[in-house]
């Protein structure tokens, strides 16, 4: 049998919503960090002082402004955000090949040159989200399994928020359950 690591597969009718919500926080976030004056000519300028250590703690929530794909994100929308990391990657002296729309770094240990300029922009899957953030996540990726299993999907689930998949992807009617059961389980409410 063969044996199939995934982070989850990726659907154009699970992109969609993910590409919004994706967008609509990437947008938030350039908006809101179009630049910074200093306090003393903010306070003049406007009468209100700034609260010492807003850098800081701005700098602390975008960590987890990274675009995030959803079961339900378009393939579009994963082209076009995989498309901004990579011409990040490849802006901060990463060495990027085409092979048609695909884009990858040349030497995969050079990612880390770019890493450090490029980091908001690379996207994640829900699963690995919430494997970092979400105290409850163990417990969810076993309702994943198990909701997989009663429609008859062998997986098994990995603690970095990917599925082993013991007799490869299922056949397309079946696959539609990967992104169901995904979405059932950890999309917000």
């Amino acid at each position: 049998m063969e044996r199939t690591d995934i982070p989850r597969p990726r659907t154009p009718s699970a992109g969609r919503l993910l590409v919004t919500v994706s967008a609509l926080a990437s947008i938030g976030v350039l908006g809101g960090c179009t630049g910074e004056p200093d306090s003393a000519k903010d306070e003049q300028n406007t009468g209100v002082a700034s609260v010492a250590g807003g850098k800081k703690e701005a700098s602390r929530q975008s960590q987890d402004v990274r675009p995030l794909f959803r079961p339900d994100t378009s393939a579009e929308e994963i082209e076009r955000v995989n498309r901004v990391y990579n011409d990040c990657l490849e802006q901060h002296g990463v060495k990027m090949i085409k092979y048609g729309k695909k884009v990858e770094p040349a030497n995969k240990n050079d990612i880390a040159k770019g890493q450090k300029h490029c980091w908001q922009k690379q996207p994640e899957y829900l699963t690995e989200r919430s494997a970092r953030k979400d105290p409850d996540f163990r417990e969810k990726m076993d309702r994943w399994v198990k909701c997989l299993r009663a429609h008859d999907i062998v997986a098994i689930a990995n603690d970095d928020g990917t599925l082993t998949l013991p007799n490869s992807l299922p056949p397309d009617p079946q696959a539609q359950w990967l992104d169901r059961c995904e979405l059932d389980v950890f999309a917000p409410r």
